[in-house]
Order: structure tokens, then sequence, then C-alpha cells
């Protein structure tokens, strides 16, 4: 796959445009649910112990879906499902002001334990 942008550090914004791929499991309704669901979005184990506790997403024009499964390693049986996602979409998802600050005293919570900790 030919691009202009290249591989950085994880959790470097992608570039306005890009489409980005998510795996998925396959519901138990299989191919015959049409959309997303919420599961789909659910962070994983390994999302929650990774430092930046995000959504695993690879950028569709440096990782090809076939090779983002080959990365997921023993559990790329599991992960057939293929979610493409537009990035200024996701953007533009918009949050209530509640749950804003509550993600917010919940991070500064997060960043607040993490300076405590020994290194």
């Amino acid at each position: 796959m030919t691009s202009s942008i290249r591989p950085g550090p994880t959790g470097t914004p992608l570039p306005s445009g890009m489409i980005v791929l998510r795996l998925a499991r396959l519901s138990k309704d299989g191919l015959e649910l049409q959309s997303a669901h919420e599961s789909h979005f659910a962070l994983s184990t390994d999302d929650e112990a990774g430092d930046l506790k995000s959504l695993s997403v690879w950028a569709k024009n440096l990782t090809a879906a076939r090779q983002a499964r080959e990365l997921m390693g023993e559990k790329r049986t599991v992960y057939r499902l293929v979610l493409s996602l537009n990035v200024d979409t996701v953007r533009s998802v918009r949050i209530s002001s509640r749950l804003r600050s509550a993600l917010e005293h919940f991070l500064g919570y997060q960043r607040d334990k993490a300076r405590q900790e020994p290194v």
C-alpha cells in the first residue's frame, strides 16, 4: 500500500479524511447484522491494559485488513468483522457535558495516579 503518511508513535492523530479499520468479533447474529453494534467499540482487555486506553484501529492507507488481522496473533480467528471509519466522522461525535465532566474527572484521576506511582 502506498501512502503519503508514515507510521508514527501510538496515539498520533491521523490527518483529516483518513479511513481507519476496526476489527471486531462477529456478533451472534452473524452476517445478518447490517450495522455496527456498540459492543464493536468497547475496549478490549488489551486496549484497557495499554498506556493510551484507546480503541485499536489501523490506518487503511498503511495497513490492509488482512495485515491487521495477522497482527492480532492467536486472536485473529475471532476478529472476522472489519469496520471502516472516517476519522472526521469520529471526531464530529459529541458527548453530553455531564459525560465529558465525568471523563475529565476520570482522566485527571488517572494522570494523578500515574504521577504518584514509583518508576
